[in-house]
């Protein structure tokens, strides 16, 4: 297989559990339901890309722990080829608590996912388009400062690469991480609540503009049921290199807001 696209970062064991009454806290307490759920940006969108027939290389790290023996077995498929990055944590997981009105708290560990490097995706990368997907919960990455991810943007779009980044909620609000990479970003797609955390704008126009002012080729801002907004530059400043003649360049074939 070719892959058309590479997406690499989170991969998380999903467990939710939904409750008709109020989560007991301290005690054994009944629940209407547990089940389990593929879960982390990079997979879930290397997943989506796969089933639509793109071909998919997708770089995710495990533990050596049933939650990564299940990924093993379930997560290879048609037009997706995994690149596992072997790790000393156990698999990331996230506990999803659904209450009685629908409102969801999350727990997550952090554990496998921080193994993925620079250097892990940059060995094991193949096609047009790179995806990172879990910033700001991707130690290796982001810290310090957001420099790793800058540096693979950086090195991605010397050799003609596209980019692309999805960030997840920061709980440690150090949401200016991910601003070093959005220098080389072709592509950045975070919902109205990441806009505002990164920027200070409230407004949706407002601060996807204020992204692309921070170097973003193409800025989406999804909105809940309102839905996306978008704004793009045209700056050969912010373009990585032409792959085609001067005279005719081209646009980058991105992923639909859908799949990221």
């Amino acid at each position: 297989m070719t892959a058309q696209i590479t997406c690499a970062g989170s991969a998380v064991f999903d467990i939710l559990t939904k409750s008709s009454g109020e989560l007991p806290i301290g005690v054994l307490g009944l629940v209407d339901s547990f089940s389990t759920a593929e879960g982390g940006p990079a997979l879930r969108t290397g997943r989506v890309l796969g089933g639509m027939g793109v071909e998919t290389k997708l770089i995710i790290p495990t533990g050596d722990d049933l939650f990564g023996q299940s990924f093993h077995e379930t997560v290879p498929a048609p037009h997706l080829e995994v690149d596992w990055v072997d790790s000393e944590f156990p698999t990331s997981t996230s506990m999803v608590l659904v209450d009685k009105d629908g409102e969801r708290t999350m727990l997550h560990n952090i554990g496998a996912d921080a193994s993925i490097t620079a250097e892990a995706i940059e060995a094991r990368m193949e096609g047009p388009i790179l995806h990172v997907g879990g910033s700001l919960v991707l130690p290796g990455l982001d810290d310090p400062a957001g420099a790793p991810l800058a540096g693979l943007f950086e090195r991605a779009r010397a050799r003609g690469i596209y980019t692309s980044v999805d960030v997840v909620h920061d709980s440690t609000e150090r949401w200016q991480r991910v601003v070093p990479a959005l220098r080389y970003a072709d592509l950045f797609i975070p919902s109205l609540i990441e806009m505002t955390r990164i920027t200070g704008v409230e407004d949706p126009a407002d601060g996807a503009a204020a992204i692309r002012e921070l170097g973003v080729r193409f800025a989406i801002v999804t909105d809940g049921p309102r839905g996306p907004g978008s704004t793009r530059t045209t700056s050969s400043a912010t373009s990585p290199p032409s792959r085609s003649t001067p005279s005719t360049p081209r646009e980058p074939a991105m992923p639909s807001p859908a799949a990221c």
